[in-house]
């Protein structure tokens, strides 16, 4: 007999970057592909999950998310614990049942408390929009009609997705990939960061030239940065889809 976990991971997209969507009692609206990485950067911030409503008193089904920002939008895995207390089934079964439901299944991502620092007038094929730049999000939620629609969606980790609706599969891919792809960049600016710095404070006796050590290490964080950029760039020639 097949043991019963105590936690199921579920991931998603709860935004798809540079989309146009028709944002109720807003107009029309993109978040760029950058407008998050304040939020994320240097360390991830983490939020919660809610399920259906995004009110304070909403069912939160997760507590500890974990964000990544790739090409195709705002990334998210979270652990949801389905141990039995008292007896009692954990109500998260019910949830993760309503996630892969074949009749309208809660498969879609809506984020809360959506705070736009910086956002500018655009306009795309002559329709007038928001573009928001620089933005933070206090929470996700999974429901069935969300702003950005089937551009969204999440999926459980415990089941087979040959079944699945064809974008949760399409987005599957794209999730894995454009998690390695995350991790790459922020390694590579990293790197980028340590060079710049050792640039930046140099300064001796000898007319500010760096010494042995500091050209060493400048030329090793160097190859670093290429050698994640060269991954990076092998990671998107795989062609995930948008």
């Amino acid at each position: 007999m097949k043991a019963v976990p105590n936690f199921i991971t579920i991931r998603g997209y709860a935004i798809a970057f540079d989309r146009m969507v028709n944002i109720a009692g807003l107009g029309l609206e993109i978040v760029d592909r950058e407008a998050l990485d304040a939020m994320l950067s240097p360390k991830n911030r983490r939020v919660p999950v809610r399920w259906i409503e995004h009110d304070d008193d909403a069912q939160q089904i997760a507590s500890d998310v974990h964000l990544f920002a790739d090409d195709y939008g705002l990334g998210f895995s979270a652990m949801l614990d389905v141990r039995s207390k008292a007896g009692r089934l954990s109500a998260n079964w019910s949830v993760l049942s309503a996630m892969t439901r074949a009749a309208r299944p809660l498969d879609q991502c809506s984020v809360g408390e959506f705070a736009i620092a910086e956002s500018e007038a655009d306009n795309i094929q002559g329709m007038a929009c928001r573009r928001v730049v620089k933005a933070t999000i206090g929470h996700i939620t999974i429901c069935d009609n969300a702003a950005y629609g089937p551009h969204t969606a999440v999926w459980r980790t415990d089941v087979d997705l040959s079944a699945a609706p064809w974008r949760i599969q399409q987005m599957a891919t794209r999730w894995e990939l454009g998690r390695q792809t995350s991790e790459l960049e922020t390694k590579a600016r990293r790197a980028f960061k340590s060079a710049e710095a050792i640039v930046r404070g140099r300064g001796d006796a000898a007319g500010g030239d760096l010494s042995s050590a500091q050209v060493t290490a400048f030329e090793a964080h160097a190859r670093d940065v290429a050698a994640y950029r060269r991954q990076i760039a092998g990671l998107k020639s795989q062609g995930a889809p948008r």
